[in-house]
């Protein structure tokens, strides 16, 4: 079991959330709200190794430096915009993100 971090305000299915519980070492809550700082996005992670993020989560160098356990990030979304691919390859951590979605027909 690893420790996990939900880290914005993903949309996430509760049979989903309760799938994350289950895998995960620690209290994993589901935050309703943005973190408004890379301050705050470091305090939700505490110590976790995986964390989970929206498009709108900045994950960049000074992030990671605050954060040295973190060793997978999974997006909930296809934008990588917001998250430096190079530091975290840099740094070896796992990254994933959705590829591929499609619109309601």
């Amino acid at each position: 079991m690893i420790k996990i971090a939900v880290l914005d305000n993903i949309r996430v299915l509760p049979e989903a959330q309760e799938e994350i519980r289950s895998l995960a070492a620690n209290e994993v809550t589901f935050p309703e709200n943005a973190a408004a700082s890379t301050e705050e996005l470091v305090a939700r992670t505490g110590d976790a190794e995986a964390v989970l993020i929206n498009t709108g989560t900045k994950i960049d160098r000074n992030y990671l430096d605050a954060c040295p356990s973190v060793k997978y990030a999974g997006l909930g979304g296809t934008s990588t915009a917001n998250v430096d691919l190079d530091a975290l390859k840099a740094r070896d951590i796992a990254f994933t993100n959705v590829t591929d979605c499609s619109a309601p027909q």
